[in-house]
C-alpha cells in the first residue's frame, strides 16, 4: 500500500473526504494493486517509489476514490475529481476499467513507469 490515510487527507487539500478513515486502508490497497499492475511492479523498487512518491500518492488516492464511489458495481455516466471531470451521453456508460486507466495514464503517463518496452 503506497498511500496512508494521512497522505489521502493531504492530497484532498481541503476538499471533503469521500472515503472514511476506517475504509481507506482497504481502498488504498485495492488502488495500489491496480497501479502495481499498470507499472509492472516497478514501485517495489524503493528508489523508484521515492522518486515518484507524490505522483504515485495522487494516482492511488484518485483511483481509491473512484473505486469507493463505484463500490456497488454501478457504472457512471459522469465523474469528477477535483477540477477534472468526464461526461458521456445519456445511456452511454463508462466502464470502471476505462476510468481507472484514464486516471493512471493522466497521473503516471509522463513518469516512464507505464513503459512496456525494453530499455
Amino acid at each position: 500500500m503506497y498511500a496512508a490515510y494521512e497522505d489521502y487527507t493531504n492530497w484532498l487539500d481541503g476538499r471533503e473526504e469521500l472515503i472514511p478513515s476506517s475504509d481507506f486502508p482497504f481502498w488504498s490497497s485495492q488502488a495500489s494493486s491496480i497501479v502495481d499492475m499498470f507499472t509492472f511492479y516497478r514501485l517495489n523498487d524503493a528508489d523508484i517509489l521515492n522518486k515518484y512518491k507524490d505522483t504515485v500518492i495522487s494516482a492511488i488516492c484518485e483511483v481509491a476514490e473512484l473505486l469507493y464511489q463505484n463500490k456497488e458495481g454501478a457504472e457512471r455516466q459522469s465523474w469528477s475529481i477535483g477540477s477534472f471531470s468526464e461526461s458521456f451521453a445519456k445511456g452511454e456508460e463508462i466502464p470502471l476499467y476505462t476510468s481507472v486507466r484514464a486516471i493512471i495514464f493522466r497521473r503516471l503517463g509522463r513518469t516512464g513507469l507505464l513503459f512496456t518496452g525494453v530499455g
